[in-house]
This record gives C-alpha cells, sequence and structure tokens, in this order.
C-alpha cells in the first residue's frame, strides 16, 4: 500500500489505494460512458480514449480512434471529428507528455509519472480527511441520488470511488487530458474539455447538486468567473467544494532551515513566481472563500489541517500522509518544475542542478516541514428571491 501505484488505466481501478479493497457542436468532448441515452439525453459524440499507459514518446503513440454511438450525433458542420483528434492528441516539450486538447493552458504534464502523482495526492487527500473523499454535509444526497460535477477530474479515480459507494448518484468529470481509466462504473462520464472554455460549460441548462474541484485551483486563470460558472450551475442550495494544499511551507519547531538554506522552500518561491508568469496563482487556495462569498455562496466555511512533509510525526497516521507527500513531490518534482521554471527563463541544466538541492532537502528527516491542507465549502442560495419587508 505505501509503494506507488500502477497508472495503467486498465488496472487502476481493482488498485484503488482509498477505497482498500478493490455530438452536437459542442466543445467537450465525452471519451466513455456505459449509462444509457435515457439516462443523458444529450447527444455528443463519442471517444474511445489512449491508453494512459502507453508510450509518451510521440513516434509510439497510437493514432486516435474516434466511435460514433449514433449517426445523429455528428456535427453537421463536421468538425467534431478535427476536435476528437485534438482532444486525443498530446503535446511534447523536455521529454515530457502534456495534454494536445487546448494545449498549453496547464502548466503540468499529463504523461504515466503525472497520473502516478495524481493518484498518489487522490489517496493523502483521503487519508487526510478522515478516509472521506467530501467534506460538504452531502452524504444523505448521494445515498439517495444527487448529480454531482468534478472539475479538472486528472485520472477520475475521486468520481469512480464515489460511484462506487453511490450508485444511485450520477458523477460526471471534465479534464482537459483523456487519462481516465477505460472501465468506469455504469454512473460515471467523463470529457474532455476546458472547465474555463470561453463559450461556457455545454450540459444543456442541466445543473448539479454538488460540485467538485480539487488539486486544481492553482491553475485557474479567472477565479471569479469560474466561481461565477460554478454558481449558476449549481441546484439551489447545492454545495461546491474546493481543496488545494497551501504551497506555503510552514514549520513549527525550528528544525527547518530559514530562507533559500532550505531548497524545497526555495522551490515553492520559484514555482509560484514561475505560475504568476504564466497567468495563474499558486496561492489561489487562501483567498478563494472571501471570493465565494462576493460571488453569492453562503454558508461559506473553511477547514485547515497540517500534512507533514515526510515520515517524521510520531502519529502513525500523518507519518503515513507524511509518506505520501514526499513520495508524491519525488515523484513529480521535474515534471512540475518544467514549464513554471521555463516561464522565469531558467535554462535546463541549472533546473537540474537545483532540483538535486531540492530532493535532498525533501528526503532529510530531520527537517519537520508541513503544508496545510485547506478545504472550503459554500452553498448556492436556496433561493434569489429578496423578501422585503412591508414596514
Amino acid at each position: 500500500m505505501n509503494s506507488p501505484p500502477s497508472s495503467n488505466a486498465s488496472t487502476r481501478q481493482s488498485q484503488s489505494p482509498t477505497m482498500r479493497s478493490r455530438p452536437s457542436a459542442s466543445h467537450s468532448i465525452p471519451i466513455r460512458s456505459s449509462m444509457s441515452h435515457a439516462e443523458f439525453p444529450v447527444k455528443r459524440r463519442r471517444v474511445d480514449p489512449p491508453s494512459p499507459a502507453e508510450s509518451t514518446s510521440p513516434e509510439k503513440q497510437s493514432s486516435p480512434s474516434i466511435a460514433v454511438a449514433d449517426p445523429a450525433m455528428m456535427d453537421d458542420r463536421g468538425d467534431t471529428a478535427s476536435l476528437t483528434d485534438s482532444a486525443r492528441a498530446h503535446s511534447y516539450e523536455n521529454g515530457l507528455r502534456y495534454h494536445g486538447y487546448r494545449p498549453g493552458i496547464y502548466a503540468f504534464p499529463n504523461d504515466e509519472t503525472e497520473q502516478e502523482r495524481d493518484q498518489l495526492a487522490h489517496q493523502l487527500s483521503y487519508e487526510m480527511c478522515g478516509e472521506s473523499h467530501v467534506i460538504a454535509p452531502i452524504e444523505q444526497w448521494l445515498e439517495r441520488g444527487a448529480e454531482v460535477l468534478d472539475l479538472g477530474t486528472g485520472i477520475g479515480i475521486w468520481c469512480e470511488e464515489l460511484a462506487d459507494k453511490y450508485p444511485r448518484s450520477s458523477f460526471e468529470g471534465i479534464d482537459l487530458s483523456p487519462i481516465q481509466s477505460s472501465e468506469v462504473p455504469p454512473n460515471v462520464r467523463f470529457y474532455v474539455d476546458d472547465m474555463e472554455h470561453e463559450q461556457g460549460w455545454d450540459f444543456d441548462g442541466r445543473t448539479f447538486d454538488y460540485i467538485h474541484l480539487r488539486h486544481t485551483l492553482h491553475s485557474v486563470h479567472n477565479r471569479p468567473e469560474l466561481l461565477k460558472r460554478v454558481l449558476d450551475h449549481l441546484k439551489p442550495g447545492g454545495y461546491f467544494e474546493v481543496q488545494e494544499f497551501e504551497c506555503n511551507l510552514r514549520c513549527d519547531d525550528n528544525t527547518c532551515p530559514e530562507g533559500n538554506d532550505y531548497a524545497l522552500r526555495e522551490w515553492f518561491d520559484h514555482l509560484a513566481s514561475g505560475l504568476s508568469a504564466r497567468g495563474v496563482d499558486l496561492y489561489s487556495i487562501t483567498s478563494v472563500a472571501d471570493e465565494m462569498r462576493d460571488i453569492g455562496f453562503t454558508g461559506v466555511t473553511e477547514h485547515s489541517r497540517k500534512c507533514p512533509v515526510g515520515s517524521w510525526p510520531a502519529d502513525e497516521s500523518l507519518r503515513f500522509c507524511g509518506g505520501l507527500l514526499r513520495e508524491s513531490l519525488l515523484a513529480g518534482l521535474g515534471g512540475l518544475s518544467a514549464r513554471p521554471f521555463a516561464a522565469l527563463t531558467w535554462e535546463r541544466p541549472r533546473l537540474e542542478v537545483f532540483l538535486l538541492r531540492v530532493r535532498e532537502s525533501i528526503k532529510t528527516t530531520g527537517y519537520h516541514a508541513y503544508l496545510p491542507l485547506r478545504t472550503v465549502c459554500g452553498r448556492k442560495p436556496l433561493s434569489d428571491v429578496v423578501i422585503r419587508s412591508a414596514v
């Protein structure tokens, strides 16, 4: 359980670390679903996704295959196939693989290493939240049957595990990359899409009981616009939950060096600067609660938990979580750094030398550092109607 899981899509479901068992002219592209058209009446083209485990080298990338479930789903303008092809393709930089749909807007890779890191991050969130997938009080809704949307779903494991647990609910996930499992529960549907697409979301007016965004807020270019979009697509009383690490490294016992003498802290500082140069904010989780209130969410709450970097705590659960965070950082360090540091005009040799220092600092057991994991929840008001007093 402590070793990094395989990123092979066909086996990911059986290796789930958290459960411990187990179109029209639309710009969004559904990549897989076993739900009937009666359950999801929206007409869309279906795409057979590439295997997440296929080679990351462009020479060995298989050509996309497109399956049309119904001729009526074909785009009359004839441009759906090309959009589908672009969603299936990937781009490559410095030996790393990135999303091909709307390329360049997301800073991090989608290759096998990044998928392993995504799964580690999923398990870490689950453990840090008391072996729970959600913080919002929606369990009874899920048991009865709720409509759920996961933004930036990544490998899709969050949707899959909840779908297994709550078969009466439906789960839809959108992501720039078609890297989800090739076998999913019948109440799951994934789309290749950009959650910040200028044309908005294409759900034909459908709204959701719960919208979820995790470990992706730092890559949102226009948070107020996205928050407004979320609010518009929630049912009255529905919940929005966003979770992310505050990437401001902390230490309570003075065991960590100050300033740039601690390479991991220096790395986070440079990462923030590089992402800022690309138009996004690594620290956005610290301001999103106030932004949600300004947009119109009610009952906004914040929960923060300390997640250690490494296995230094005495507490067994925290020690396990710290090990997960350490492995996640070590696994993803190169991919997480590539584009942000390039935005700072770092040459590759300089970056590689610096990352050697960063890796050593992550592995140093005497540094008792931690990152706060913050979860913010808010609701759409039950009614937009203001009852005025007659007095």
